[in-house]
């Protein structure tokens, strides 16, 4: 081994650390947006459009989160496996999301524009990190 090398366990621990390091600074930049999202439609709309903007956040939160936690939890599945999670967590997301706004939109006074913004924007967003992660993101071929 030379000099320079450094032990594979420094080396995935440097990975780990770098990886660390650009989910956070992504994490922080959607709350920041988030934050200005509802901050927007607060301002332009009042009260229904904090709650419509609140509720958008929340449901691509929960929405784009459930399939982070679904592929962390099966990262080391087979490739078939996980194409079959993500397709059934897609599908019960959808049917979920068709219920809450079903049942939101005959209790609850929001702006629904302002709901559609704040979806938009932050589905656009995530895409966005998520596009900027898995470009940056160092990533091992093999299992130490």
């Amino acid at each position: 081994m030379s000099e320079s090398a450094a032990p594979p366990d420094a080396v995935s621990e440097q990975i780990r650390s770098h990886n660390a390091a650009i989910v956070a600074r992504a994490v922080w930049t959607l709350v920041g947006l988030a934050f200005l999202v509802i901050l927007i439609c607060t301002l332009v709309k009042g009260r229904t459009g904090f709650i419509g903007s609140l509720l958008g956040v929340l449901l691509v939160t929960l929405f784009f989160g459930a399939d982070a936690l679904a592929l962390r939890l099966t990262r080391r599945s087979q490739p078939g496996t996980i194409v079959g999670v993500v397709l059934l967590l897609y599908v019960t997301k959808l049917i979920l999301l068709l219920i809450v706004l079903k049942l939101v939109k005959d209790s609850v006074s929001f702006d629904a524009p302002s709901l559609i913004a704040a979806v938009i924007i932050g589905a656009l967003a995530t895409g966005a990190a998520a596009m900027r992660l898995w470009s940056t993101m160092h990533v091992q071929y093999v299992d130490p």
